[in-house]
């Protein structure tokens, strides 16, 4: 992984991942390929994301994940607030999953 630059990444993004792969955009062999690797136990890869807005990211908790997923709302961390349309304000990526580590 240290050679491709991703040693120490905390956001794999799905472009960061399709060059590690060798591909020149994601496609379904990459998103099978993924869903395996965060599927298995214990996975090696987590599904994580971040949202962006009001000029303030802030890191989601796998319920919102969710919550964004089923049906594209959120609330805000601070106000409470729900904020429709999340995905608009969502960025997604993978994690290497903690305990996982190349030595």
């Amino acid at each position: 992984m240290e050679a491709v630059g991703i040693q120490n990444a905390k956001h794999l993004s799905l472009k960061r991942l399709s060059v590690v792969a060798g591909k020149d955009d994601v496609d379904g062999e990459l998103l099978a390929a993924l869903n395996i690797l965060a599927n298995i136990a214990p996975p090696l890869l987590s599904v994580a994301a971040c949202l962006h807005f009001n000029e303030v990211e802030f890191d989601l908790e796998p319920d919102d994940i969710d919550e964004i997923l089923r049906d594209d709302s959120v609330p805000h961390p601070i106000t409470g607030e729900i904020i429709r349309e999340a995905s608009k304000y969502t960025e997604f990526y993978y994690a290497v999953s903690e305990g996982i580590s190349d030595n």
